[in-house]
């Protein structure tokens, strides 16, 4: 299956080759003789196509123009000298060398100028083909080159687009050569590949292939006008180009009805001037769009932006690399810290130490030692380690606990209790040392599992290449331009399906104007505007737009502290974790005052932090629980976190000690509880997490224990929310808190927040 798909594909390319061929056979420029067909004979060659079936080809196209012993001498002395050309080479296995393949050239155009001396013709002409053949030899070499070695999708230089164009204007000779029903195969070529070059390649490069086809037919009619015309037909189709290619091919059609009927540009009016210009346009209407998207990818953005923009990815591609290894190295980070974790001694073997210890230094010198261990040996061990146990269990040992037996018969009661408090203090505060100890590795040994997945997904979300659409940054750059804004650049960027990412460079004048309407039209997308910056240039902005979420939020706060005070323990926040994620927290600090607001701060700073920093929340609230812990002071925290998804209004309510909240939705409400303790009080944690899906219009209520306690039940409070009428979040935050100071006689007993969050579509 591949191999017969190989073979159409030469098939089709030795076909297209004969009439490149046969047209420029017919390429006549003045009295010289065409010097074209062979001179890209020669250069096709040259840069590796197949010499025989080309051969073939060249044969074939040529004899279609005459049968006669002149041209079938001509034609087999460049076939004859071109194949032997090629068999040294394939016998000396060396590189082609465009010196001696231009010698050759000479040499096989030889039997030319016998003929034209027989006939008695002008042999200066006939050395003037020859030399122009081998320019033209050069000039395909040049630009055919930069396929065969670099490829498609490759920047041309200065001389290789000239020669290019060069090579357009030739073949334009030979299609004006054609001159059945008054040009028509011409127009109908011209205006078909002009209209290809125009949606295919950049303006510019459209344009002055066009020309180039111009300056072809003007050096064959030998008439300048072809170039105004087919200069007019490019800017024409510029003008009108846009996502649907029937206005340009109706403007074309106007235009060369102007240029027939009222400038008289052509011998000929009617409908055979008339006709190849509409079925050109016809034909390329059908032509698939992805062809045009394809060939301006290549050729449509200049090659130093591609180069750049290829950078980008493969930039990208190491950095997915490095953070790939260095979550690695993390993880294995967090290994070890989590190995280090030593946990205190069992408590039997503790116990076993301390009553080793009390022998040690108390009964040793005891002169009843040997009744105590001996005689009474059971149960003196018994006693101590009951001791001992009451110690463990109440922190401290008094005579009370000393057993009467004890007491009768030991003299140094008093040293025994002594000793033995001691030694429950000291490993009391070795306790608490190796504990820190291990808190602190498995806090570090979090942070780092925490920064190793945060790395994953960076790499994870790295990983996708980013591509560029060329097609819709000329789109935006023409629809800017038909709003009047100045757009001096555009690029466009997606990773996933109509996630775009648009950044335009305009004047500073127009950085206020409406730039996200156009660029939602061409794009297909509702955009919206992320940054405004200066650029580096002067005189421009750089604007980046965003797909604009499907929902938005507003919300009000109001708070009040205890009894009036100056300090409220409440703290709440609101942030922007992305285009489309917001987060929304409100923290009550245990107690009142500036010691509460302190720690609530520092509460509610450190899961902002967390959270900008990328983290999951499970994470988060661990560690955020194990650095409260170890603060050493009776303060916690309970809190509400509300991270929401504006793209598709989803909820995540993760709530830890705190207070019932309130989603007031459909003329009823939905009540929400904590079944965890707050943060910093247990050593793991468990958060209770609630996924919503949201409406329009929706509100969620977040209040602090001073306010749900001023009512006399959360249902009474739940239905007071319930029955409010505003729907302005701030007025219904003020009028719950104005209620609930109301209920606690006008004197707030406890710190008061309310946090009110609306979610509406846009």
């Amino acid at each position: 299956m591949v191999n017969l798909k190989q073979n159409y594909k030469k098939i089709i390319f030795y076909i297209f080759c004969l009439l490149l061929f046969f047209v420029l056979s017919r390429a006549n420029i003045g009295v010289i003789v065409s010097p074209f067909s062979y001179a890209i004979f020669f250069a096709l060659v040259f840069c590796g196509v197949n010499v025989l079936p080309l051969s073939v080809a060249y044969f074939v196209a040529n004899i279609l123009n005459g049968v006669g012993i002149s041209n079938l001498v001509c034609i087999s002395s460049v076939i004859l000298f071109l194949n032997l050309l090629v068999l040294v080479y394939k016998k000396t296995n060396k590189e082609y060398n465009v010196i001696w393949f231009s010698i050759v050239m000479f040499f096989s155009a030889l039997p030319l100028v016998y003929f034209d001396y027989v006939s008695k013709s002008n042999l200066l002409f006939s050395f003037v083909s020859i030399f122009v053949g081998i320019a033209f030899f050069l000039c395909c070499v040049n630009a055919l080159s930069s396929f065969y070695n670099r490829g498609l999708n490759t920047k041309f230089t200065l001389d290789e687009s000239i020669c290019f164009c060069v090579i357009i204007a030739v073949l334009s000779v030979g299609l004006a050569s054609f001159s059945y029903f008054q040009n028509a195969i011409l127009m109908f070529i011209a205006s078909f590949f002009i209209l290809f070059f125009t949606f295919s390649f950049s303006s510019f490069s459209s344009l002055v292939c066009s020309i180039s086809i111009g300056i072809g037919a003007s050096l064959y009619f030998n008439n300048v006008t072809y170039i105004a015309i087919f200069a007019s037909f490019c800017l024409t189709i510029i003008a009108f180009k846009g996502e649907r290619k029937i206005y340009s091919v109706l403007a074309l059609f106007v235009t060369h009805i102007l240029l027939t009927y009222y400038f008289k540009c052509f011998e000929y009016s009617n409908y055979l001037t008339i006709l190849p210009v509409i079925i050109s346009g016809v034909l390329f209407i059908c032509v698939p769009k992805k062809w045009s998207s394809e060939l301006y990818n290549m050729f449509g953005e200049t090659k130093q932006n591609s180069v750049l923009r290829n950078i980008v990815n493969r930039s990208r591609e190491g950095l997915t690399k490095r953070m790939t290894e260095l979550s690695s190295v993390f993880q294995e980070m967090n290994c070890v810290f989590r190995n280090m974790v030593k946990g205190g001694l069992p408590k039997d073997e503790v116990k076993e130490l301390i009553i080793g210890e009390l022998k040690e230094k108390v009964c040793s010198s005891c002169p009843d030692k040997n009744r105590c261990y001996r005689t009474f040996s059971t149960e003196t061990k018994a006693t101590l380690s009951n001791l001992t146990e009451i110690g463990f269990e109440k922190g401290k040992v008094t005579i009370i606990d000393v057993p009467a037996s004890l007491t009768t018969r030991c003299g140094k009661v008093n040293t025994l209790l002594t000793k033995l408090n001691n030694l429950l203090d000291n490993y009391k505060q070795y306790s608490s040392v190796i504990k820190n100890m291990d808190y602190s590795r498995v806090l570090i040994a979090d942070q780092l599992n925490g920064v190793s997945k945060l790395l994953l997904d960076l790499a994870e979300e790295t990983k996708r290449n980013v591509t560029f659409d060329y097609f819709k940054e000329e789109k935006v750059m023409q629809e800017l331009s038909a709003n009047r804004i100045l757009a001096n650049n555009v690029i466009i960027y997606e990773q996933n399906e109509n996630d775009y990412n648009v950044n335009v460079l305009v004047s500073n004048a127009d950085i206020d104007k409406d730039i996200s309407s156009p660029v939602s039209k061409v794009t297909g997308v509702k955009m919206m505007t992320v940054q405004k910056q200066q650029s580096e240039y002067s005189g421009l902005s750089l604007v980046t737009l965003k797909p604009a979420p499907n929902y938005d939020v507003s919300y009000g706060v109001a708070s009040i502290a205890k009894n009036n005070n100056e300090f409220c323990g409440d703290t709440h926040s609101a942030i922007r974790l992305s285009a489309n994620k917001i987060m929304f927290a409100l923290c009550d600090g245990m107690g009142s005052g500036e010691k509460a607001e302190k720690f609530s701060n520092l509460s509610i700073t450190l899961i902002e932090d967390f959270y900008k920093a990328g983290f999951s929340s499970d994470i988060i609230l661990s560690s955020a629980n194990k650095l409260l812990a170890l603060s050493q002071e009776e303060e916690f925290s309970a809190i509400d976190i509300c991270v929401i998804d504006l793209s598709n209004a989803t909820l995540d309510l993760i709530k830890v000690g705190s207070s019932v909240s309130v989603l007031k939705h459909d003329m009823q409400v939905s009540n929400y509880v904590a079944s965890s303790l707050p943060l910093g009080i247990l050593e793991e944690i468990k958060p209770t997490i609630y996924n919503l899906a949201l409406k329009n219009g929706n509100m969620l209520v977040l209040s602090s224990d001073g306010v749900v306690d001023s009512f006399e039940s959360v249902e009474d409070y739940s239905t007071f929310v319930n029955n409010i009428v505003n729907v302005n979040p701030q007025l219904v935050a003020e009028e719950i808190l104005n209620r609930a100071i109301l209920n606690d006689n006008k004197v707030p007993n406890d710190d008061m927040t309310v946090l009110v969050i609306k979610i509406f579509e846009i």
